[in-house]
Order: structure tokens, then sequence, then C-alpha cells
């Protein structure tokens, strides 16, 4: 079963987020906050040579791009030069993995280029970066953040200061019922035992958890099951007269077809924050961590509304749950002062 059938929703409830895009070896996400992410590499390689370049722009006009660069599986162990089209360049990747030089600067030669090697302490090629797709995918980026014709581009550069850019939009913020104090509404092992056999359930090795959203409901999050590297829940909606339903949380995605009622209620290493009304999920697409997604949604009284979407659909030896932004409100932004 694919990564995104442990995406929690329901059928019937969906919500319209920016789409990533793939160009070439690049892939990248622009999200409704205008902050974008791009990723960077050649199939998988286990071998060090291929590496991974990991960006991040805020869309604030004066914003600079950060920039991470690794062996694909790999940490970086020393300091780097890169070589463009054959010559040594002014830039290099220290240690820890960040770039040496102007990232725009940087990025506006990648994009120009037609090969990119990384160069060791010795002057050996130790490994490659991706170039095929990086100029349509820093275009397409510059595109998103309304920068093109101004100095803050990265390929779309004009002569309009960076002021040109316009403000970010406003984030949408969920609206949260009156928190209650009463103790949340658990149902007996008679009717956790019927919904383990409705959602087919297996062995799970994590608890059954209860958490009161308001005064008139209550989230459970029953143990469902255990994978190699993460277990997943089902949640369920309970009212007070202990009426439970599968629980109505909009999704970011369309469910596979085929999809099962309790398939589309299904978190995969769920949690839920109460201080912050987050209910989380983080699903790996493999034990390494380079692909995946992460989800937050904020209960409104009705439904789960998604409060913050992050996925990366082709792993590539990229760090642990270094995905691309296609979402977020104000309960849950990226930049939490927003």
């Amino acid at each position: 079963m694919s990564f995104t059938a442990f995406l929690a929703a329901s059928a019937a409830i969906a919500v319209d987020i920016p789409q990533p895009e793939q160009f070439g070896d690049w892939a990248i996400s622009c999200d409704n906050g205008r902050y974008c992410a791009a990723q960077a590499a050649f199939e998988d390689s286990y071998d060090g040579k291929a590496w991974v370049i990991s960006i991040g722009r805020d869309g604030k006009p004066q914003a600079a791009p950060s920039l991470y660069l690794s062996p694909a599986f790999y940490s970086p162990e020393a300091s780097t030069r890169i070589k463009i089209d054959g010559r040594i360049s002014r830039f290099g990747i220290d240690k820890n993995g960040s770039l040496i030089g102007d990232p725009v600067q940087f990025l506006d030669a990648l994009a120009k280029a037609q090969k990119a090697e990384i160069i060791g302490e010795d002057g050996t090629v130790v490994g490659g970066l991706a170039v095929s797709g990086a100029s349509a995918a820093l275009r397409w980026m510059d595109d998103r953040q309304m920068r093109v014709g101004t100095v803050s581009a990265i390929v779309a550069r004009g002569s309009k200061p960076a002021s040109a850019v316009p403000p970010l939009p406003s984030l949408p913020k969920i609206n949260t019922p009156e928190q209650s104090a009463a103790p949340p509404r658990i149902i007996d092992n008679a009717q956790i035992a019927t919904i383990k056999a409705q959602a087919n359930c297996s062995k799970a090795y994590h608890e059954d958890e209860f958490f009161r959203l308001d005064n008139a409901h209550t989230l459970g999050l029953i143990a469902c099951g255990t994978g190699a590297y993460q277990g997943f829940s089902v949640a369920i909606l309970i009212q007070e007269n202990g009426a439970w339903s599968p629980a109505p949380i909009e999704q970011a995605r369309p469910l596979w077809e085929g999809a099962k009622t309790w398939s589309a209620a299904t978190i995969t290493t769920a949690h839920y924050t109460p201080q912050s009304h987050l209910l989380n999920t983080f699903v790996k697409g493999r034990g390494l961590g380079d692909y995946g997604l992460s989800a937050s949604w904020v209960w409104d009284g009705e439904i789960f509304r998604l409060a913050n979407y992050s996925a990366l659909d082709r792993g590539r030896g990229g760090p642990p749950g270094d995905w691309l932004p296609q979402w977020q409100t104000k309960n849950a932004p990226r930049f939490p002062a927003q």
C-alpha cells in the first residue's frame, strides 16, 4: 500500500491546496503563504556520489534562499568546492552542508549550468549535483513568489526593486470551539473491539487515547496496527451519549480508488496536542524518512480542518522529514510569528 493510503480523511471532504511540480530532477512547491521549497537530486544512489540540494525561501521581498547540500543518505564530512561546467567556482559547501557563497548567485549559476560537480579537499570529484530542470524550477519559484522582473528573482530577474514584490497573503485561521474542562468521553472495551473489527485492525503496540475536544465531542485514537517503522490509529468522534463514528477529517489529496471508510479515517503516527488543538500525522514512505508526508488538523466544532501539510512523493536520499510544504494556516504557520 502506498504511503498516501494512510492519509486520514473522509472521502467526501477535500480542500483545494497548491500542488507541487516536477521539472527534470527538481521537485518544487509553494504553499498558500508563498513559502517555496525545492529538492533536487538524481535517482537513488547509495554510494555518496549523488548529492541532494534542499532549498527553502520565504515569500517576503527581502528573504534570501536557504540551502543545504549533502550526499544522498549521508551527512557531509568535510568542506568541499563546487565545479560548474568544468571550472572551479567561487562556491563551496561547509562540513555542515551549508552553502559557501551568495545563494541567489549560486542558484542562478546552477540554472545556467550543464554540469555541476563536488570537489573534495584533494581535488578529486566526490559527487554531482542535479541541474536538469533547475532553470524551469527556479523560474517557477520566481513566478509563484511574484518576484518576476525584480532584483530579488533568481532566474526571472529584472530591474524593479525588491519592494515591488507584493506583501504576503494573509493565512486562513480555523476557529475552534470553547474548550471544556470535562474529562473525555471514553467508550468501553466492547465498543473498541467493534471498531477494531470493522476497521480490520491488526496487532498494535501503542495505546488507545481519548481527548476532549469541546463540550459535546471527544476524539478517540484507537490503536489499529504497527508497520515496520511506524504505527497507525483510527480516529473516531465520540458524542456525549457514547455514539461514535469515523472522525470527519479534511483531506489534502483524494484517496486511492476503492478506499474504504475506515481506511479514510486511519492516521499514521497519530498525535493530538490539546494546547494547540492540533491533530498530527507523520508518514514515512520508508524507514529512511527521505520521503513521506506530514499534516496537522484543527477541530472546528464540526470537522478536523487541514491546518498544515507537507509532502514529498519520491525519495532520493534527502534529509529525513525535509518535504515540500503545500499548506499552512495561522493555527499552524511555518513561521510561528505569522
